[in-house]
């Protein structure tokens, strides 16, 4: 059982009439996978990937400042990252901006490109 996207623990206290998510597996225990990338898509997509591959939807996340209304908005960061291990019923949270935004904290860089050493 989770609780605002985390498990819950023995002896945690949870308030009377709150909202509890029951995980339900395939009987096989614990499967292990690796997420795929959110990286570029549209965010309903990425809602309909996650509900696929039987993952929740964590945080959402906007660059402050940003408004939202009228755009169709795009994953440009999420956690765990593509490639990473994750179980079934884990939450994966997306940042999400207009098509193309690029993280200012990521330094303008993509995947995979390296730093420019000349500043150019």
């Amino acid at each position: 059982m989770r609780y605002e996207g985390k498990k819950i623990e023995p002896g945690t206290r949870i308030t009377k009439g709150a909202i509890i998510d029951l995980v339900v597996g395939d009987g096989n225990g614990p499967a292990d996978f690796k997420i795929g990338n959110l990286l570029g898509d549209a965010l309903e997509t990425a809602k309909f990937k996650l509900m696929g591959w039987n993952l929740h939807l964590g945080t959402i996340q906007i660059p402050a400042g940003m408004d939202t209304t009228g755009m169709e908005p795009f994953v440009y960061k999420q956690y765990p990252l593509a490639g990473d291990s994750v179980r079934v019923g884990d939450p994966i949270d997306l940042w999400i901006g207009p098509k193309g935004f690029v993280d200012p904290e990521e330094g303008g860089e993509t995947e995979g490109e390296e730093p420019d050493k000349n500043n150019n």
